[in-house]
């Protein structure tokens, strides 16, 4: 719960820093986000639907799922500290 704790204060820190800088220039973190998705939807929806998968034309039992569910836990080490694992079908 710790890290939580101070992982939530270092964004909040972060959001701060961002939110002066953007009043400093006159720019609205609205319009900047709105910038952003559309930029974002430009350049990887956009390349989604005009380029083939990468393993077209393989045989089946290679090619990769085109959907699946990533599945992140932190855990805890021998020292307490903090660790990310990611799974895949449980594994």
């Amino acid at each position: 719960m710790l890290f939580r704790q101070r992982f939530g204060e270092e964004l909040g820190d972060l959001l701060w820093y961002l939110t002066n800088v953007a009043t400093k220039f006159g720019l609205s973190l609205t319009e900047i986000e709105q910038n952003n998705l559309i930029k974002c939807e430009q350049r990887w929806l956009k390349s989604q639907t005009e380029l083939p998968p990468v393993d077209e034309g393989y045989p089946d039992s290679e090619l990769l799922p085109r959907q699946f569910q990533i599945d992140f836990n932190t855990i805890h080490d021998a020292d307490s500290m903090p660790q990310m694992k990611a799974y895949y079908k449980g594994k």
